[in-house]
């Protein structure tokens, strides 16, 4: 399996990022203009910024990120919503 494969081709809502993050497991805590995902297995952490819409470059290093913490292309796939 390629991680460049799971890279989602678009902008995305802060708030199905966190939604996505949730369904995988992620534990999410608010901060200011940003929110932290935090892996409970794991203890890993990525960044979420609340401001705008997250750009493509964020969310690709988002699942590069989850792809490095195990899940595969269809697990963030499926909790993401994303569909092709």
């Amino acid at each position: 399996m390629s991680p460049a494969s799971v890279w989602h081709s678009r902008e995305e809502k802060p708030k199905n990022i966190v939604k996505g993050l949730t369904r995988l497991g992620f534990d999410i805590r608010n901060g200011s203009n940003h929110d932290t995902a935090t892996n409970p297995k794991t203890n890993n952490k990525t960044t979420i910024p609340r401001h705008g819409l997250v750009k493509k470059t964020v969310v690709s290093s988002i699942c590069k990120f989850l792809v490095e913490q195990g899940f595969t292309e269809q697990e963030i796939k499926d909790a993401f919503r994303w569909r092709r």
